[in-house]
């Protein structure tokens, strides 16, 4: 049986431990060629490394379009958002972002508001506008009840321009 060129004939087989440690012995001492040294550096380069696996351009890309609008569920989401926290940052500057800030961007405070806007069924509870530029809004002010920041009832949904003519907003009262 003949196999096209660079077909791995052993590829998805499974071996005892005595054959593996059998091809282990067959294949120690020997060198690889220079030709084949360099061949092996050229598709190198063209290669990333992340997370212990080498993925070319290509592949990326194709791993990039297979990914593009799935569904991740809560808890993958907050394991992304966790992984990506404090030092593991990329642009990391040594914990200089101010508390509201980092209340704002956690994942907790995301949930929040996607859940205020579901229970207002993406309409502005003032204009009835639905969908377009939406903002949830403390009903009750952030600064002064933290222990309401993520209570669903202290929130509702604004658009942006109802939502700069409510009393709270940027700090008027306070």
């Amino acid at each position: 049986m003949e196999f096209p060129k660079g077909h791995k004939i052993n590829l998805g087989r499974k071996h005892t431990e005595e054959t593996k440690r059998k091809m282990s012995k067959s294949g120690k001492g020997k060198r690889h060629s220079e030709v084949a040294i360099n061949k092996m550096r050229e598709i190198a380069k063209d290669r990333i490394k992340r997370n212990g696996d080498m993925f070319s351009p290509e592949i990326r890309l194709q791993i990039s379009k297979l990914l593009r609008g799935r569904k991740l569920t809560e808890q993958h989401r907050r394991n992304i958002s966790n992984a990506m926290k404090g030092e593991n940052a990329p642009s990391w500057k040594g914990g200089i972002t101010l508390q509201k800030r980092i209340i704002r961007k956690s994942f907790k405070y995301k949930l929040w508001r996607e859940s205020v806007f579901e229970r207002d069924n993406w309409t502005c509870v003032f204009c009835n506008t639905r969908g377009g530029n939406l903002e949830p809004d403390h009903i009750k002010p952030f600064a002064f009840f933290p222990e309401l920041r993520f209570d669903v009832n202290n929130g509702r949904t604004l658009c942006i321009e109802c939502h700069k003519k409510t009393e709270t907003h940027s700090k008027r009262t306070l």
